[in-house]
């Protein structure tokens, strides 16, 4: 080199490691492990989401199953509710009559009926009147309630008035009320406001038609508009004006600014030195709703530390006074200061009274009672003391009515009427609804979930939510939990040793994966959607409980009201000199078959005897009635099983056995009615049906009474295709149609005939009819015949077909088969009566009415 200057020297630059290999069987391993760590938790997820869908499922057919059978008992209930409220107003018009009818009043009868009955009874009991004895309630009471002046003037007594007040329809009454008010020379204002301040607006509108029918077109709010204002009351008459556009409001809704309110009102009234300006207190308090005028009052009082009441009453006087206290006191209250002035002072405003307790319902009246004793207390007796009180102004029959009207229960063991019913359940649905979801738990409902799920329905954090404890629905299995269909041996504890054997599984994976994923969604929206049906379910369920509860209460206390009286009726028939056979029919044949048992167990307790023995005994005498009507009665009174225990008696004792009636209760009752009557028929005679029927028929015939006796018939089991292979096991075994009964396999043909339920027989012959070409009934009729031609039909056909035809059979021809007409209609419940009237008269084509009148006579 030369000796130039020095260079530095070139450093090379590192060369770059090369990359590290990737082992594309490490990298698939990897990511297939990452896949099995997420396929455990989407099978513990859908596992868990399946188990939540499967309890909401099931919970919510169980919802469903139950309200079936709750629809069940509350149709019963309700049939048995209308029966009972017909009987009662049935026995409440004819005990007017009697208490009206001849010489004279028995007013406490008439009170009893009047007085001691919800509203809507007294109205049935007013439409059976009219159609029994052509004149209402009102009518009667008009020609019985008159004082001894009032024979000479026309004038209704107190008691009579009062009455009169309780029998009619409320917008009448109002009607007649507001009229009464206006007529003669001038008006009853105070009644008048009375009327307008304590109605609804849809009761003032009733009252107006009411209003213009009765008066010949007059116009109610024409006609007060034209009674009240005037040059010197202008302000109380737009005080009324105002009412009688019946558009007060009516919502609990209290507006924010009652201070506000208050505060204008102070400053319209007791803040001026002189005067008042009423306009504002008609503003703000006459279409007030009833809460903000009680939010009005207390912020008045917070306000400005003093009474709203009696600052009204400082400022205005008169008329307006009235109406605006009337406005913002309680509608209680007002009744009770309306009470407290008709007794005050000299002398008592009986007519106040009467209009007052007779236009409240008794619930209201013993509201009153609580109200007037609590804001009187300071008062000195007899005025501190509601019923001292009316005691110390009234007598007579008014004051006794008014005290039936406080002591006396209703049948129904209450005073609320059955419009509120719905709206009481509803609202017992609406909070247990609340209930329900808020005490829902995700973990708890996949818990049960996963268990057998067999059991009683369960609403989740609610026991005992059921009020009707009686009900126990038979819930189907709801099955296993769903297995997750996996090859886990092959997703789990396969160890791929190359590429090609490890893509496959890691895309298997995937896939899986996905999959659980989409059904976990899956599941996730049909938790979603169960869950909205489970809370509706449960809203629907309390409410349906509520109501079927409320209707049995009901009808236990009006069962026990009837029965009572019911009783007493028939002694007082049956006591004496003769028998009063009509009384007997109107008492007895009126009731269903539960009154009847009750009747006879108060019967029994009250005069050591059974309604049957007191019936058999009256009936037996040689001048006595008809052996048929005897005979009906004795059905009609006899228990079920015993009833049954003697038909079978009286078919095989003696010379001859009676196969149709043996065949009538052998093939048509029930198991549980069936086996009760083999239990009676035991009892009565050592010996059981079967060894009767044993001695006293044969060959087929008594082989199918002998196979039905077991009462093991599958009631309730519906199945077409079980059917189907039922009806060739019917060809097969010979039954065929071909009148030939060789080779005949009565065994088969009886196990499938005798223990087909109803429902499941009417698949049978479609099955049997399709496959032979001809129907079951005429095969049976060519193949068997006689008999057991006979039994088999009992056994095939619908029980009310069946009754119609054995009622046919007996009117059909000269005479009447009246033991037959007498065990139908003593035996049937009236809905199953009713149900066979209508299948006679569509097999006849005859009315069944018109049938009995033709059949029957006298008092049978």
């Amino acid at each position: 080199m030369g000796c130039g200057a020095s260079q530095d020297p070139v450093v090379a630059e590192p060369e770059e490691a090369p990359p590290e290999e990737v082992d594309p069987l490490a990298a698939l391993l990897a990511q297939i492990q990452s896949q099995r760590t997420i396929l455990t938790e989407n099978i513990k997820k859908l596992e868990d989401s399946n188990a939540h869908v499967r309890y909401l499922w099931s919970t919510v057919i169980k919802f469903k199953l139950t309200m079936e059978e709750l629809e069940e008992v509350r149709d019963e209930e309700m049939g048995m509710t209308q029966a009972l409220q017909f009987h009662i107003a049935s026995q409440d018009a004819d005990d007017i009559r009697e208490a009206t009818k001849g010489m004279g009043t028995d007013e406490d009868k008439l009170a009893k009926v009047i007085v001691t009955r919800l509203q809507e009874m007294v109205m049935q009991t007013d439409y059976l009147y009219k159609t029994r004895y052509k004149d209402s309630l009102e009518t009667v009471m008009n020609k019985e309630g008159k004082s001894m002046l009032g024979f000479l003037t026309g004038a209704l007594s107190d008691f009579g008035r009062f009455c009169s007040y309780r029998v009619m329809p409320q917008a009448r009454r109002d009607a007649l009320i507001l009229r009464k008010c206006m007529a003669g020379m001038g008006t009853d204002d105070k009644a008048l406001v009375e009327i307008l301040t304590t109605r609804t607006n849809a009761e003032l509108r009733a009252a107006g038609e009411a209003y213009q029918a009765e008066f010949d077109g007059e116009n109610m709010v024409g006609r007060i508009k034209s009674e009240t204002g005037g040059m010197f009351s202008k302000n109380y008459g737009e005080w009324v004006d105002m009412l009688c556009e019946f558009d007060r409001d009516e919502s609990d809704t209290v507006p924010d600014n009652v201070e506000e309110l208050a505060q204008q009102l102070y400053d319209a009234g007791a803040a001026k030195f002189m005067g008042c300006d009423e306009e504002v207190f008609k503003d703000i308090l006459c279409k007030a709703n009833n809460a903000t005028c009680a939010a009005i009052v207390q912020a008045y009082q917070d306000t400005q530390n003093r009474s709203l009441f009696d600052d009204v009453a400082k400022k205005m006087g008169g008329d307006l006074e009235f109406s605006v206290l009337a406005r913002i006191t309680p509608r209680l209250d007002f009744f009770a200061q309306r009470i407290f002035k008709a007794c005050k002072g000299l002398g008592t405003d009986e007519q106040a009274l009467a209009r007052v307790l007779g236009c409240l319902s008794n619930r209201e009246v013993n509201e009153l009672q609580e109200r007037y004793n609590a804001l009187h207390q300071d008062q000195d007796g007899p005025y501190n003391d509601f019923r001292g009180l009316l005691e110390s102004e009234l007598s007579g029959d008014f004051l006794d009515a008014i005290k039936m009207m406080l002591d006396e229960p209703s049948p129904k063991g209450h005073w609320r009427s059955a419009a509120m019913y719905p709206i009481e359940a509803a609202q017992a649905a609406q909070t247990f609804k609340a209930e329900a979801e808020a005490s829902y738990n995700d973990f708890e409902a996949l818990h049960h979930g996963k268990s057998e799920l067999d059991g009683p329905l369960v609403v989740l954090g609610q026991e005992d939510f059921i009020i009707n404890s009686e009900v126990h629905t038979p819930y189907p299995p709801s099955g296993p939990l769903p297995e997750i269909e996996l090859d886990r041996g092959y997703l789990f504890e396969t160890q791929p040793e190359t590429v090609e054997e490890a893509e496959p599984l890691f895309a298997a994976l995937k896939s899986t994966n996905a999959s659980l994923e989409q059904q976990h969604e899956f599941n996730e929206h049909s938790i979603a959607h169960f869950k909205g049906q489970y809370a509706e379910s449960a809203y629907k369920l309390r409410e349906m409980d509520t109501l079927t509860k409320q209707l049995k209460d009901d009808n236990a206390a009006m069962l026990e009201f009837c029965a009572e009286r019911d009783a007493d009726n028939v002694h007082e028939a049956a006591s004496g000199w003769g028998t009063d056979e009509d009384k007997l029919i109107k008492v007895l044949c009126a009731l269903s078959k539960r009154q009847l048992a009750r009747v006879n167990e108060i019967y029994q307790e009250k005069y050591e005897k059974t309604l049957k023995e007191e019936i058999e005994g009256e009936l037996s005498d040689w001048f006595s009635t008809s052996g048929d009507f005897k005979y009906f009665m004795l059905v009609m009174l006899t228990p079920a099983a015993e009833m049954d225990a003697e038909l079978l008696d009286d078919a095989m004792r003696g010379f001859g056995t009676d196969e149709s009636v043996l065949s009538e209760i052998i093939c048509t009752r029930t198991n549980k009615e069936l086996q009760a009557a083999k239990a009676v028929f035991l009892d009565k005679n050592g010996k059981t049906v079967e060894n009767w029927v044993a001695d006293d028929t044969g060959g087929k015939y008594q082989q199918f009474l002998l196979r039905c006796l077991r009462a093991d018939r599958r009631e309730g089991f519906a199945d077409k295709k079980v059917a189907e292979r039922q009806a060739q096991q019917l060809i097969e075994a010979g039954l065929t149609g071909d009148e030939n009964e060789e080779g005949m396999d009565l065994g088969a043909i009886f196990n499938v005939l005798a223990v087909a339920s109803s429902e499941h027989m009417e698949l049978l012959k479609a099955a049997f009819e399709e496959k032979q070409g001809k129907p079951l009934v005429e095969a049976v009729k060519a193949d068997l015949g006689g008999d057991t031609e006979e039994a088999l039909i009992a056994r095939m056909t619908p029980k009310i077909a069946y009754f119609a035809a054995v009622l046919n059979k007996a009117w059909k021809g000269f005479g009447t088969d009246e033991k037959a007409t007498s065990r139908i209609f003593g035996r049937c419940t009236k809905s199953e009566l009713k149900k066979v009237g209508d299948e006679y008269t569509r097999m006849t084509g005859v009315g069944f009415k018109h049938a009995i009148d033709k059949e029957t006579g006298g008092l049978y």
